[in-house]
């Protein structure tokens, strides 16, 4: 079984989505003057970009979402992002194919280059920066059959708030995978959903926590039961002072499983048996798919960083045993925005790569160069970090 397969956390189904108050792209192209009327393309940005630090190096991530209101189709022949006047980087027709998912047509991405008519498309970016970066906007240049233009604007300010410390959301010694963690092509990442008349992406940096037995796998046996797991029961903690603002623990365990649930997907059930830990004013730690009866916390308790909130299960939207953590906007699953945080401290021992040798589907690889002390970070995917002694 592939890697990607082993762990679902909490993905859903996207669907179409009306947005009001779009911003409308400035078409400032002298190619303007072979349509009769200014195309009809809404270009905006989802959510304020964002700077976070993964694996040593600083990003932006943000997304913006295009919309062709137009009866033909669009063909793409570049995406520039521009800070200062000045172009930082170009997307080509071949790159943006892979950075996008529709809103309709179920959540693909684009084949080639081209926006259907009526099509809504998110573009999933992510900026190394450099140099600080405090403001954006964006120039995409298409054709509708009637030659290239350029269309400007999707302008945005970057959200430089410093991303919240936190420590790891456990403690069991061992080697834990961080899977589905930053990168632009984690699931998390492209878990674009529908809510309330907008899309949201609340788990924008999310992480799924696997622990590795010493045999390098997630389970001992063929792993059909959750006690194979070797992360099954372990003490999901606080990553920091706080206090618990909701939980919810009435989602049955299910046993391990691509296809089956033990209850619907709802809005309420996705999450599994969860916690809402509140860290600061707009920033509450998100944690999922705890043992029913395993909580330790109610809602309106006062926590200190490391203090046992549950136990790491597997129920909701989870295909195996794992502690699902994000922050988040709000104390929300869906209607959230996803934010960056950083983790105090940790060591990366290597990683986990795809592989046809064995019946996981991947190996671990540690890192060639010994293992690297980390402050201050996030892991990239599929990273494996060291807890306890050695």
């Amino acid at each position: 079984m592939k890697l990607v397969c082993r762990l679902v956390g909490l993905l859903l189904l996207c669907s179409l989505v009306a947005l009001a108050d779009t911003e409308v792209g400035e078409q400032t192209d002298p190619g303007l003057e072979r349509y009769k009327f200014p195309p009809s393309l809404l270009i905006s940005v989802l959510d304020s970009p964002h700077k976070a630090r993964v694996h040593g190096t600083d990003v932006v991530c943000y997304e913006l979402l295009v919309t062709n209101l137009e009866e033909s189709e669009c063909k793409l022949e570049a995406l520039e992002c521009v800070a200062d006047g000045q172009v930082i980087r170009t997307f080509s027709p071949d790159e943006l194919p892979e950075m996008s998912r529709r809103l309709s047509l179920g959540a693909t991405a684009l084949e080639e280059p081209v926006l259907s008519a009526k099509d809504s498309v998110v573009f999933y970016l992510w900026l190394e920066q450099k140099t600080p970066l405090t403001a954006l906007h964006h120039r995409l240049r298409v054709d509708l059959g009637k030659g290239p233009i350029t269309i400007e604007g999707a302008q945005t300010q970057v959200d430089n708030v410093e991303p919240v410390l936190v420590g790891l959301p456990f403690r069991a010694q061992g080697r834990w995978a961080a899977i589905g963690a930053p990168s632009n092509q984690a699931g998390h990442r492209r878990a674009v959903l529908v809510v309330g008349g907008r899309p949201w992406i609340s788990q924008r940096f999310a992480i799924d926590w696997v622990l590795l037995g010493p045999d390098g796998f997630m389970s001992k046996g063929d792993g059909t039961k959750n006690e194979d797991h070797y992360c099954y029961g372990a003490e999901a903690l606080a990553v920091a002072d706080g206090e618990i603002v909701d939980t919810y623990d009435k989602v049955p365990s299910q046993e391990p499983s691509i296809n089956e649930r033990a209850v619907p997907i709802t809005l309420e059930t996705v999450g599994g048996n969860w916690v809402a830990l509140k860290i600061d004013e707009n920033r509450y730690g998100m944690y999922a798919h705890l043992i029913p009866g395993s909580l330790k916390v109610k809602k309106g308790d006062r926590v200190k960083k490391g203090d046992v909130l549950g136990l790491v299960g597997n129920t909701g939207n989870s295909t195996a045993p794992h502690l699902h953590f994000h922050v988040s906007s709000t104390p929300h699953w869906i209607s959230s925005v996803g934010l960056p945080y950083r983790i105090d401290s940790y060591l990366s021992v290597g990683k986990l790569v795809e592989t046809n040798s064995n019946s996981e589907g991947y190996t671990f690889e540690p890192h060639s160069k010994g293992d690297s002390p980390r402050m201050g970070d996030l892991p990239q995917e599929s990273e494996v970090i060291w807890v306890g002694e050695r």
